[in-house]
């Protein structure tokens, strides 16, 4: 009966009737989580959802995880194409306000000379 009453106030504050509910949930929360996490920065949405009790963390969480993916994706790239991103970025401060669209990623190279 007291988990049934902690299913019913999960929403609100924790008391003795919702505590085991709640742990339960938080649980259950990070278990989904860490078995769905994005698996690079690219894909980062949607963050899986969490219980009332937990958004704060979940808040936190994701900005950390991007945080970590970012770096991870940055260590990862090669000078080339790092120089590619440059160029392209560069390509749009010259473009900017005209119509040109460049893709999302970078599929045609820009040669200099």
């Amino acid at each position: 009966m007291p988990f049934i009453k902690g299913f019913i106030t999960r929403n609100g504050e924790p008391t003795e009737e919702n505590r085991a509910f709640l742990s339960l949930a938080k649980v259950q929360w990070l278990n989904r989580l860490a078995r769905s996490l994005p698996k690079n920065i690219l894909h980062r949405k949607p963050w899986p959802p969490c219980p009332y009790v937990c958004k704060e963390a979940s808040e936190y969480l994701e900005k950390l995880y991007a945080v970590h993916l970012s770096r991870v994706y940055r260590r990862n790239l090669t000078p080339e194409r790092k120089r590619q991103f440059e160029l392209k970025v560069l390509a749009e401060k010259i473009f900017k306000g005209r119509y040109f669209c460049l893709k999302n990623d970078i599929q045609i190279k820009i040669i200099v000379k």
